[in-house]
Parts: structure tokens; C-alpha cells; sequence
């Protein structure tokens, strides 16, 4: 299988090659990699990205669990800072072959496109392969605090003005310019 062509990390498993008794799988990204994820993503520089993963199941169904953890540079929204940051993300994802993925999908109400699921669609095996590069990409997109902040760091209002003026006070002054 080859990667997607938008695939920032590919590590296609065949699931063939999954014995009955599971396969445990390490993804670790190359230099290259990680710079053109934090470039696609808008982070710093990432240190390290991993997923660590157990695979399990069947040539119909293959279950997807463990963990991606990074460590990344990020820009705090309070300081405007660069720091440090860690990031670890639980994961879980089904993955079923065509002819499963069907059944499933009859078996379910699949909601119209937009609508809340109560249940996430397994995602499909795409010609016997799984490709974990992109499971650890998209669960490091998840991970991502969209409003990073430094530890410690606080956002202060200040009011320039040597009074402090109630809202309250604002309405009824407002409301006075509307009379005139």
C-alpha cells in the first residue's frame, strides 16, 4: 500500500501479517517528519513523536490501542512565549475490511453528514494494510491544546483608568446619552 498523498507519516501494516496472538508496533518519526508536521500544524519544533500501539483481531476487524506522546515547542497564547510542552494522547480505533465495514454501517444508523454519532465509524483496512504513521499523526493533532499556556503564566487585566467603573454605572450613563 502506498501512503496518502496528504499522509505527513506512513508505516503501513499488512494484516496478514498480524498473528492471532496481537502485534505490538512502535511508530517513531524521522527528523524530516516532525519538521514538516510542526510546519502543517503550526507548533515549534517537536523532539520526539511516538505512537505505541497493540494490534489485535481478526482479517475483518482489527482493534487499535495505545498511545502517541510528544514533545514539542509551543507559543503560550498568554506571554507570546515559546516553551516546552508534552503531549500524550490515549488511542483507540477500529479498523474493519470493506465487506465488514458495510455490515457495520447497515447494522448502524449512520447519521447525515454533520450530525453527532453516538458511535464512531471503524475506519476501513484499505488494500489489507493499516497505516499506523497516519493513526500517529492524527491522534498528535488531537492532542494539541489549541490555546497553549506556559505554566504559571496568567492573563491580567488592567484598566487604564484610575477608577474602577461599574457596568452597571456604563448602562445607566448610555442610557442618559440616548435621552438627549
Amino acid at each position: 500500500m502506498t501512503a496518502a498523498p496528504d499522509a505527513l507519516i506512513s508505516r503501513p501494516v499488512a494484516v496478514a501479517d498480524i498473528p492471532a496472538s496481537g502485534l505490538e508496533v512502535t511508530v517513531e518519526a524521522t527528523e524530516a517528519e516532525r519538521a514538516e508536521i510542526a510546519r502543517r500544524f503550526g507548533t515549534g519544533p517537536i523532539d520526539r513523536l511516538v505512537g505505541s500501539f497493540s494490534l489485535k483481531g481478526t482479517s475483518d476487524r482489527i482493534l487499535v490501542t495505545g498511545t502517541v506522546e510528544a514533545g514539542l515547542t509551543q507559543t503560550c497564547v498568554v506571554t507570546l512565549e515559546p516553551f516546552p510542552n508534552t503531549l500524550r494522547e490515549a488511542v483507540e480505533v477500529t479498523f474493519m475490511s470493506p465487506a465488514a465495514l458495510e455490515q457495520w454501517r447497515a447494522a448502524h444508523e449512520v447519521p447525515e453528514e454533520g450530525e453527532p454519532s453516538a458511535e464512531d465509524e471503524p475506519d476501513e483496512i484499505v488494500g489489507g494494510t493499516i497505516d499506523l504513521g497516519i493513526v500517529t499523526a492524527e491522534f498528535f493533532a488531537l492532542g494539541l491544546d489549541p490555546y497553549p499556556r506556559k505554566p504559571g503564566a496568567q492573563f491580567r487585566y488592567e484598566n487604564s483608568d484610575e477608577e474602577k467603573v461599574s457596568p452597571f454605572a456604563v448602562l445607566k450613563n448610555l442610557s442618559k446619552r440616548e435621552d438627549q
